[in-house]
């Protein structure tokens, strides 16, 4: 005999089985719909950080294209202005030149004038020296002497200082307008390096020399007398600022200074005593200037003669 159940418990297994399965396909929907939802959220993430980043890639390619500009701006600035210092530096150098061209010029115009100067100068001491000793015989040293031709004449290039203290000097003189040419009359052993070192430092006390109307430096207008107290062939012409002159006639071997309101004196000269054929010195062209101050004269130069008895 066998057993047979139910149909009733037969159908209650079976439902059973059918709310399980619907129970876990329930449970599978739900979980599939998370993984969606959850997949959904990853993307919209996604799409959000991609949006992000293309907006960030966007400002960064405005800023790079900005920094381009201001870069190539920059650079053209630098050489607009490197091309404007150039320009600057350019014109500064022939500003330069242009100065230069012109000092050139005013230099050569200036060497010009003074060659023309200086040949005026030498003819016109060539001519006066000449005049005094051209044709007139004298006794010189002894001998009786006639000059026939200048051979040189040396011009003086003292220092500057020298000749602010002459320009002084003649400021302060008492009579500033009494300048003149003069031959210069040292002692009777005079030599010519004494002329040179004049002609190179101008004249010092050093230079001084006493004679009977006192010490001091000695000058004559005449050539003639010149030539008796300088070295054979050579006497030296000087710029004098006699400025207030007063006559002497007292010989004073000691006097060192002019009178009181004078510059310089005139005298006899040292040749008085050879007055000749009982002339006065006056009228033989043996008067002398004496000058106490050396600021008071100005080398000009030597002249070179030739002479012959």
């Amino acid at each position: 005999m066998c057993y047979l159940p139910s149909y009733g418990a037969t159908n209650e297994t079976t439902d059973l089985d059918l709310k399980e399965m619907e129970l876990e396909l329930t449970m599978w929907r739900e979980r599939s719909l998370n993984v969606y939802q959850s997949q959904a959220s990853l993307f919209h993430r996604l799409r959000r950080e991609i949006v992000r980043l293309r907006a960030r890639a966007s400002m960064q390619d405005d800023v790079i294209s900005r920094l381009q500009a201001d870069l190539e701006l920059a650079r053209d600035s630098g050489v607009m202005r490197k091309e404007e210092e150039l320009r600057k530096r350019l014109e500064n150098i022939r500003v330069a030149v242009d100065d230069l061209d012109h000092q050139i010029d005013s230099s050569a115009e200036d060497f010009t004038s003074n060659e023309d100067n200086e040949c005026l100068l030498v003819n016109e001491l060539r001519h006066c020296f000449i005049t005094n000793m051209d044709g007139e015989e004298f006794n010189f040293r002894g001998t009786s002497v006639q000059t026939t031709s200048v051979d040189d004449v040396i011009i003086a290039s003292v220092p500057n200082h020298v000749i602010k203290s002459f320009n002084n000097s003649m400021e302060s003189s008492l009579d500033r307008d009494i300048v003149t040419n003069l031959y210069y009359s040292p002692d009777q052993s005079g030599n010519s390096d004494n002329f040179d070192k004049i002609l190179k430092s101008g004249f010092s006390e050093s230079d001084f020399v006493g004679g009977c109307f006192g010490r001091g430096l000695h000058f004559t207008r005449h050539a003639r007398a010149a030539t008796r107290f300088s070295p054979p062939g050579a006497v030296l012409v000087a710029k004098v600022a006699l400025g207030r002159t007063q006559t002497v006639t007292t010989k004073d071997s000691c006097r060192v200074s002019p009178p009181e309101g004078s510059n310089s004196i005139l005298t006899q000269g040292r040749l008085s005593d050879d007055s000749i054929l009982g002339h006065p010195s006056w009228t033989t062209g043996h008067s002398e200037y004496l000058v106490f101050n050396p600021d008071q004269v100005l080398p000009i130069a030597v002249i070179k003669y030739s002479s012959q008895c």
